[in-house]
């Protein structure tokens, strides 16, 4: 067979097990929560808003999360941290995520 025989004690990835795109989003309560944060406190959020954004966000969080695992990998490390995340977005060219982002580290 032309497959790679499965490594011993490899974990699989998310995506790996998804069937459907949808699965591999975000849920929808906690960007409902995150975006609650971002607007005025008097200011309500319809329940399609977060369903919206979902797979958009789901995305680019996957994206930024690659690009971060890439550089970790690259040097030699197992553990993702904050600092990784901020210089995937520098890497990215989302450098106005930056300064937000660093306000949570």
């Amino acid at each position: 067979s032309l497959e790679e025989p499965e490594e011993r004690g490899k974990k699989k990835r998310r995506t790996e097990f998804a069937k459907t795109p949808e699965e591999t989003y975000l849920p929808t309560s906690n960007l409902h929560r995150v975006m609650l944060r971002a607007v005025k406190p008097e200011t309500l959020l319809g329940r399609d808003v977060a369903r919206t954004i979902q797979p958009c966000l789901s995305e680019f969080v996957m994206a930024v999360t690659g690009e971060a695992a890439s550089s970790v990998t690259r040097s030699h490390r197992r553990r993702l941290v904050g600092e990784d995340i901020i210089g995937a977005c520098q890497a990215l060219g989302m450098e106005v995520y930056i300064r937000p982002l660093t306000s949570y580290l």
